[in-house]
């Protein structure tokens, strides 16, 4: 009805790779080697996995140009929050990869994860990954406050609170605090429709 269906030849190919069609894996005409070339690899069908953002990312180049330049007040001490909302699949995902490419290299710390349905069931998931607070983290300070929530989850933990949730946020706000004495830090969160209440607490 959309008229969006592949067209004859696209199908087609999509037939023969279905079928393990050898023919695919041979060169053609135009794969033909330079005299005097040697690749180390045989010629085969190469499957790339593609990037959260394309090489050539277009059309959007001013809201890059915006996520660069609040990455740049980070790392001058300004601090931001910013919220990207549209349609599902129309490149928010990528607008962000591209946007925020180079933070790390120009001195800012960059955490990232995405929330989905399943772990709106699992209080703090997605700002546990997102900060990578984990008890087998490298970081001893990580794996340390991954103890501890572990811990105060099991009703031993050492936060007075009455309520439980509040000494937990506390603790994560606290550690992010820490992070920004060291490094500006950005700290992202796709599919945010999906982040569990503590979460959206933090």
């Amino acid at each position: 009805d959309l008229g969006i269906e592949p067209g004859p030849v696209l199908a087609e190919v999509h037939e023969r790779i279905l079928a393990n069609d050898a023919a695919l894996l041979t060169p053609g005409p135009a794969a033909t080697r330079p005299a005097g070339r040697r690749d180390a690899e045989p010629a085969r069908l190469r499957t790339r996995i593609p990037d959260l953002a394309p090489p050539e990312f277009v059309g959007r180049a001013e809201l890059v140009t915006r996520l660069k330049q609040l990455v740049l007040a980070a790392v001058q001490g300004q601090g931001n929050v910013w919220w990207i909302e549209g349609e599902p699949g129309i490149g928010k995902s990528a607008l962000l990869a591209t946007g925020l490419a180079d933070t790390e290299r120009i001195g800012c710390q960059l955490g990232w994860a995405a929330a989905d349905e399943l772990g709106q069931r699992f209080p703090l998931r997605v700002v546990l990954d997102c900060l990578d607070i984990r008890e087998l983290s490298g970081d001893p300070r990580r794996a340390e406050l991954a103890a501890d929530l572990r811990r105060h989850a099991q009703g031993i933990g050492r936060w007075g609170s009455s309520d439980p949730m509040v000494g937990a946020i506390d603790s994560i706000v606290s550690f992010v605090v820490e992070l920004c004495r060291t490094e500006p830090l950005v700290l992202v969160i796709d599919d945010f429709q999906w982040a569990d209440e503590a979460s959206v607490l933090v």
